[in-house]
């Protein structure tokens, strides 16, 4: 953590802040920054304050964000969720890949394994063939 010199309570709201965020580009980083700032300049002042106060004080983290959103650039917002969205599938994409590859590795070794369950010594007990009336 960062921000060591929060109180209790100052470091639960900040870090709530922090998770409420959809996206994290610079401007945002910035946004967290001041409240950080602000955070800690109301800690230092009152070092018993509690997260509670805190909303009181400043508002619940959800409506600071909601009016931080509300203020900001409309495309700059829609291009940093496209992003994020794209990058999401991205990722989901490439471990949907990754667990199809381990579910046929793992069928290829249960096949190996099957065949050298059925072999003494590396040799092929062949069974003969059953005949169908």
């Amino acid at each position: 953590m960062k921000y060591k010199t929060l109180t209790k309570g100052g470091s639960t709201y900040y870090r709530k802040l922090k998770t409420l965020i959809p996206i994290k580009g610079k401007y945002e980083k910035d946004f967290l920054n001041t409240i950080l700032q602000n955070l800690e300049s109301i800690c230092s002042e009152q070092p018993a304050i509690t997260y509670h106060e805190l909303c009181n004080r400043i508002g619940t983290p959800k409506d600071i964000i909601i009016e931080y959103y509300e203020n900001a650039d409309t495309e700059y917002v829609i291009q940093k969720l496209r992003i994020s969205s794209i990058i999401r599938h991205i990722v989901i994409s490439i471990l949907l890949i990754a667990v199809v590859v381990a579910c046929i590795e793992l069928y290829s070794f249960h096949k190996l394994y099957t065949q050298v369950d059925h072999s003494i010594d590396g040799y092929s007990i062949e069974t003969p063939p059953t005949e169908v009336p």
